[in-house]
Order: structure tokens, then sequence, then C-alpha cells
């Protein structure tokens, strides 16, 4: 076997030659990045996150809702980042600051404490924090319903939202 046959492993490589094999110091390791995948195009810094475990985002009737009720707030799907935190590895709220940026975010069927935040409040609360605006609701499957009870539901995010978004 010759010099030009010799084969090398990552892990060799890595062990033998802990500094550059170009004088320029010591080799730093590539940047981990993980992205938060999220629909929308995020214009008003306004977030949305769901749980859903059936779809990548939300199923068609649930979108649907969501684009009904933004539409009421005089809003659209490019105007808000919706994040199913399902789907994420990291679904901590310091990712979801430091990615998107949010200046009010919206939690349907998310306790605060489940992303990570250091407090817990109650739904349909506003609540501020870090520079953020919380609102919390049940999952929208729950309140997507033509039931009494779903009907209420619409009713306390609709109070809620009109006070979040100062709509009169």
């Amino acid at each position: 076997m010759s010099l030009d046959d010799i084969r090398l492993n990552g892990v060799m490589v890595s062990t033998w030659f802990k500094e550059n094999l170009v004088d320029g110091g010591p080799a730093s390791m590539p940047e981990v990045r993980t992205s938060l995948k999220f629909l929308g195009n995020n214009r008003k810094g306004f977030s949305i996150a769901v749980s859903d475990t059936d779809s990548v985002f939300l199923n068609d009737r649930h979108l649907a809702f969501l684009t009904k009720l933004l539409e009421a707030c005089k809003l659209n799907l490019g105007d808000i980042a919706l994040v199913n935190l399902v789907g994420e590895k990291a679904s901590r709220i310091d990712q979801i600051k430091k990615e998107l940026k949010p200046s009010r975010m919206l939690l349907f069927g998310l306790s605060p404490l489940s992303i990570g935040l250091p407090l817990d409040f109650p739904q349909f609360k506003i609540q501020e924090y870090d520079g953020c605006e919380y609102l919390s609701g049940p999952a929208l499957g729950e309140m997507d319903q033509d039931s009494r009870e779903g009907k209420l539901l619409k009713t306390k995010l609709w109070m809620s939202l009109k006070q979040l978004l100062t709509i009169p």
C-alpha cells in the first residue's frame, strides 16, 4: 500500500488534526443551526404556536378557521408565523424569540410553561413578558365547534384579541 492509497475517516482526521492543516489557528466546529419551520411571512412579528400531531402545520379545517380569525383582525398569513411545535426538535421560547422575534404570540393548545416561559397565566389573559405580549387559548379544534362551548370559547378569544390588537 502506498501513501496515495491511505483513507482517513472523520474520527481519525479530527483526532490527528486538531488544528487546521493550513496555518490559521485552531479549527472551529461548523455551526449547527436548527431553524424553526413556520407558515407565513412573519411581516408583523406575530407568532402563533400550535401543537398538531396530525399535520405539518394545521389541518385544513383549523387553518381555514385561523384564516377567518386573522381576517377579522385585519391580518393574513403573510403577517404571522405559524409554528407547529410538535414537529420541532426545539420548542423552547428562547429559540422562537431568537428566530422569529415576536412582539405578540398566541399559544393554541399549549401552556406557557410547556414552551419554556418561566411563568404561567390563565387562558384568554394577555401577559407581557420580556418585550412580548402572550395570549394563551385552547386548541383550535376545541374552539372550531358549532356547539355552545365552542361559541363561548370563540367569544372569549375574540374579546382578548380585540384587546391585544386594539381592535375597536
